[in-house]
């Protein structure tokens, strides 16, 4: 993320593009708003998202399939020798820092992106189909308030099974009805339009830690709401609607 010759603040907009991630439906649009390059790759260095910024920086438009762990058409060091894509920072800091040796994704349906460069199973309901212990850690995103009331327990001990270490679900938090209307609207605005899910029920702080507790977690972290979302849009949907935690192995 070059920002050393742009007059910005490079902290405030390393935050929104973290929180932005983070948020799952809508990070692509609060990305491409910002005026620095930001970019995004897979587990093995393939470019997934890039915004405008990026084109505008790299005088070239990144190749979906193709470019791998960089935007830019060359790389050289300072001292003007080339530099490989797979040795530059971004490369570095995904294989050493956030090295992984495999990742699935699992859904209920089939509506998995046909660019995913990871393994992708189904789940039936009933039992998530990998053995015991196959996994370090698993992660939720915007899921949780999808499932039944009645199969959430059953769900996050299936994880528990195949899973070692933590679960990080990043969901919502709900105070009562009128959060549950915001959060309705946000899904209808988030799901419609590809045809996801709508029908939701949101979990409160005590719902959440109860939910840990039934299935074998415990809530070891839960992170601080950061301003993803500004002016009017935060009054209609504040930020502390969003909710980041790590579960623990109970």
């Amino acid at each position: 993320m070059p920002v050393n010759s742009l007059d910005v603040d490079a902290d405030q907009y390393l935050t929104t593009a973290i929180e932005a991630l983070s948020q799952g439906d809508d990070w692509q649009t609060a990305l491409s708003q910002l005026p620095i390059p930001v970019y995004t790759t897979d587990a093995s260095g393939a470019v997934t998202y890039w915004n405008q910024a990026c084109v505008d920086f790299a005088g070239r438009e990144p190749q979906l399939g193709q470019d791998r762990w960089c935007v830019t058409w060359e790389l050289y060091t300072t001292t003007g020798e080339r530099l490989p894509h797979d040795s530059c920072p971004m490369a570095e800091a995904i294989q050493h820092l956030f090295s992984v040796n495999k990742v699935h994704a699992i859904d209920v349906v089939d509506r998995f992106c046909p660019d995913l460069s990871v393994e992708t199973a189904r789940y039936d309901g009933k039992t998530v189909p990998f053995a015991d212990g196959a996994f370090d850690a698993a992660t939720l995103n915007n899921v949780v308030h999808h499932v039944p009331v009645g199969e959430r327990v059953s769900l996050l001990r299936e994880i528990r099974r195949v899973v070692n270490g933590p679960l990080y679900i990043k969901d919502h938090v709900t105070t009562g009805v009128l959060d549950d209307l915001r959060l309705a609207t946000l899904d209808a605005i988030g799901n419609i339009p590809f045809g996801g899910m709508v029908k939701a029920r949101y979990l409160s702080a005590a719902e959440w830690r109860s939910l840990g507790a039934e299935s074998g977690w415990r809530i070891g972290a839960t992170a601080v709401p950061r301003a993803y979302r500004s002016g009017a849009y935060a009054v209609l949907f504040p930020n502390r609607l969003e909710t980041t935690m790590r579960f623990d192995p109970a």
